[in-house]
């Protein structure tokens, strides 16, 4: 088990995947930002993120997501873009 900061997997720019039968855990906050309530950035922190880290630019298709279990994470389990 590791202990990751801000994304347990993230996939991007992908196609033709499909991530199965995975444990992710321990997400922890990040360590290197700070906010103001007026600020429009939104440190992510997410289990597992498809297409969702760089969208607009992250191009994704047929990636499929089944069996994994998501737990421990500040966020969001599951982050994908519309």
């Amino acid at each position: 088990m590791f202990a990751q900061y801000k994304i347990g997997v993230n996939i991007d720019q992908a196609s033709n995947i499909t991530f199965r039968n995975s444990i992710i855990s321990n997400i922890k906050e990040g360590r290197s930002y700070t906010f103001l309530a007026s600020s429009p950035i939104v440190e992510p922190r997410a289990g597992i993120t498809v297409c969702g880290y760089n969208y607009p630019k992250a191009s994704c298709k047929d990636v499929f997501i089944y069996n994994n279990i998501v737990c421990g994470v500040p966020y969001a389990g599951y982050v994908t873009n519309a």
